[in-house]
């Protein structure tokens, strides 16, 4: 189902959004802002089977049809996109030995933090390619109005920002994009808001083409889950939760050949847009990967910006995801031949009906002097997690779902690997 706002603008439509949208939220029913929000009952999209409806019309999963597996058109596209990633200098040209990979973040304050951790622990990392240089140019106070005017001044900072750093706006090739609206009750209820929301999030990718005429992917997550239900406070639930909803039909949109998101041409107005990390679970409610996402996870003072330990756990799902999907490990990881430590994957079972429970487990025999598997990551196709040597998901939607994995010794030598599970209905 595709979210577009048809004949209006995101700006005309919140000048008339009426303030009476806000009050009658709010009295609809007890509101917290406190540790007590442990479950919303909400279902994150990819726990959502094909056929459950969200208000009983609107179907999750993060792909068309309810599922989230990859389409095959997507999975096509990406790794032309993908195979395109290499280092360049700064005139945009080819350069193996001496060019970049520019890497950036986009998006507001929470972005900001949990980039930093990812970036920080990544350029510790010996595994992680060296030529990709990483930028966190989220900005906070600048919700996702502010960024649709490529000329506006969060671009300025950026390029300023760039520039001062020895690098150019031609050598960037990848982004990671979670944004939103400052207010979105102001917006109006589902799916105003998230519709308003996909609107800016298009002018976005547009901005970025036109910005970085060398970038290939973009990678999109929706927000973490707030410990406030507040209309009134800064991306409360359920608003942190339809945020997902936004970003499922701006990728959708574009998947069903929209002419002002296209990205096949080089005069395209737009990027490639995938799925990255799926970052929503229902608080202490574990999701089909086990993810929660406690009130420690956020700052509980105001119960949306995240902790130190959520930004540890946006960090750990950025990692994982990188480091293991088809479409960035081969440009976020360092290459070389020789000394790579082998792998096998244990699956308690391949094939079930749904819902089915997997256990995977990894077994590593290292080589050339090394000690010690540093670090295994796991992504699942709908792009949950897992950061351990065990790992168990549940497959709630029928269809065959693939599983990598990737492991790194202590000099930061990496081996990946593929696995399939079949899920029958």
């Amino acid at each position: 189902m595709a979210g577009k706002l048809s004949g209006t603008s995101s700006t005309t439509a919140r000048i008339h959004i009426s303030a009476a949208l806000v009050v009658a939220s709010l009295l609809a029913g007890p509101a917290f802002a406190d540790c007590s929000l442990t479950s919303t009952g909400l279902v994150p999209l990819t726990d959502m089977a094909s056929g459950d409806l969200y208000l009983g019309q609107y179907e999750g999963g993060l792909y068309p049809g309810g599922t989230s597996i990859r389409p095959k058109s997507l999975i096509k596209a990406s790794k032309k996109r993908s195979k395109a990633i290499e280092p360049l200098d700064r005139n945009g040209d080819p350069d193996p030995e001496g060019g970049s990979i520019l890497f950036l973040s986009i998006g507001i304050s929470n972005t900001k933090l949990e980039f930093d951790n990812f970036q920080v622990r990544a350029e510790a990392d010996d595994s992680v390619n060296p030529q990709v240089v990483m930028f966190n140019a989220a900005q906070g106070g600048t919700p996702a109005d502010e960024w649709v005017d490529p000329n506006g001044e969060p671009w300025t900072k950026i390029e300023r920002f760039i520039e001062r750093q020895g690098f150019s706006p031609e050598q960037v090739q990848a982004v990671w994009i979670k944004h939103a609206h400052r207010m979105p009750a102001e917006n109006g209820p589902f799916p105003t808001h998230a519709q308003l929301f996909q609107n800016d999030l298009e002018g976005i990718a547009r901005a970025l083409r036109r910005n970085y005429p060398n970038i290939q992917i973009v990678y999109l997550s929706s927000r973490t889950r707030a410990y406030t239900d507040k209309p009134t406070d800064q991306s409360p639930e359920p608003y942190a939760y339809e945020n997902g909803f936004a970003v499922k039909w701006l990728i959708e949109k574009q998947l069903d050949g929209d002419a002002d998101l296209a990205y096949e041409g080089e005069d395209d107005p737009a990027p490639l847009l995938l799925w990255g990390p799926y970052i929503w679970a229902d608080g202490t409610t574990g999701r089909s990967d086990g993810f929660v996402w406690t009130c420690q996870d956020t700052r509980t003072n105001e119960f949306v910006h995240p902790s130190e330990n959520g930004m540890q756990k946006v960090g750990d799902q950025l990692l994982a995801f990188f480091k293991t999907h088809p479409t960035s490990r081969k440009w976020f990881l360092q290459g070389g031949k020789g000394g790579k430590p082998k792998l096998s994957i244990t699956i308690s079972s391949k094939k079930g009906p749904s819902p089915h429970a997997v256990q995977f487990s990894v077994n590593a025999t290292l080589n050339s002097g090394a000690k010690k598997i540093r670090d295994i990551s796991w992504t699942f196709d709908d792009g949950t997690f897992a950061r351990t040597a065990t790992a168990t998901k549940v497959f709630k939607e029928p269809g065959t779902y693939k599983i990598w994995v990737t492991v790194a010794d202590e000099f930061g030598k990496t081996r990946s690997k593929k696995k399939k599970i079949t899920v029958t209905n």
